[in-house]
């Protein structure tokens, strides 16, 4: 790996989501993720470094790949990155609420993005993948009010992920005005939290020009697996190895996430690899396909099986899935059984 296409630089949290760079979540990458749990710590981070009047806090690395300045592919940090612009949108609704627009709009324009004059709309500096975006763009970075978004919560037909970044802004909008609510001045209140996250917030930046290198150092941070799953390290292992096949292995993985949504995806690829390879345990996943993987020929070939098997995994759990119409009913019947529901 060479030193010279990577730079890493310490930087607030503000610096990060301010200047003219934009992110860009690939769509090979996973879905929003945290739940209550991880938007909670967050909000303790901030909280705790303000009323212990701490000079500093580190939240974490953030791995991108520049080299399509000024956007910046995320490829690691990307839950942190999300969760944090979620924020600043509870500031901006906020402070517009209290009737401060100026507050508003500062924060608007310096981190979520600029507003289009044509449309009116928030030119995001922040773009998530394809599941997540169009979700986040339309009710987040969008303002509403939030009895609109209470409203919208309580539908049924919003995908998991973009539930969870609803439940995020919703929780967050509440622990602001809880803060709010304690005494004083409520714009003050939102001028500190700007303030904290602007300059005291701290994050490590670490840029990588070479595609296959910014994969590594996400496996290399993340190696003890504390907060990635199995099949997001394996994932990122594959892209560095894929070479010149990187963006057929990148666009398979996506098709894989997509069809992968009602189930682990790491059981799924530990009961491919003992359908065809033999015993493994969930631990040893990793090494073991690390080490039979290696080449792009020999990536390629992984995702593109994986692919093919996701759908057929898939239909097991469903005995009316149109996989199984060129099959007698026995079949389905069977399937059923399998999953406890036929007598």
């Amino acid at each position: 790996m060479s030193s010279s296409s990577i730079d890493s630089r310490l930087m607030s949290f503000g610096e990060l989501l301010t200047g003219n760079n934009s992110y860009t979540v690939p769509s090979f990458q996973r879905d929003y993720s945290w739940t209550e749990a991880e938007v909670d710590q967050l909000w303790d981070d901030l909280s705790e470094t303000l009323d212990e009047n701490r000079s500093e806090h580190f939240i974490g690395a953030v791995v991108v790949n520049n080299s399509k300045k000024p956007e910046l592919m995320l490829i690691d940090g990307q839950q942190r990155v999300t969760t944090m612009s979620i924020l600043m949108c509870v500031l901006r609704d906020l402070a517009k609420e209290k009737g401060d627009e100026q507050l508003a709009q500062t924060i608007s324009q310096k981190y979520l993005g600029s507003l289009n004059l044509r449309t009116r709309k928030t030119e995001s500096k922040l773009v998530l993948n394809e599941r997540n975006n169009q979700f986040y763009q339309e009710n987040i970075v969008e303002s509403h009010k939030i009895t609109v978004l209470r409203d919208l919560s309580k539908k049924k037909n919003i995908d998991k992920s973009s539930k969870l970044i609803l439940d995020a802004y919703l929780l967050l909008y509440q622990r602001v005005e809880e803060r709010m609510q304690k005494g004083g001045d409520p714009v003050v209140v939102l001028i500190e939290l700007e303030e904290c996250i602007r300059d005291k917030l701290v994050s490590i930046l670490i840029s990588v020009a070479d595609e296959a290198n910014s994969y590594l150092i996400f496996e290399t941070l993340n190696d003890r697996g504390l907060e990635l799953s199995i099949a997001d390290l394996l994932k990122n292992y594959l892209f560095s190895r894929a070479g010149d096949k990187i963006k057929e292995v990148q666009g398979k993985w996506g098709e894989i996430n997509l069809l992968a949504d009602r189930f682990e995806l790491t059981k799924f690829i530990r009961y491919y690899w003992l359908s065809k390879y033999g015993q493994v345990t969930e631990k040893a996943l990793y090494r073991k396909i690390a080490t039979e993987v290696r080449n792009p020929d020999e990536v390629f070939h992984f995702v593109n099986d994986l692919r093919n098997s996701v759908e057929i995994y898939g239909a097991f759990d469903n005995s009316q899935d149109t996989l199984w119409n060129s099959y007698n009913l026995d079949l389905k019947k069977d399937i059923e059984r399998l999953l406890g529901r036929y007598n």
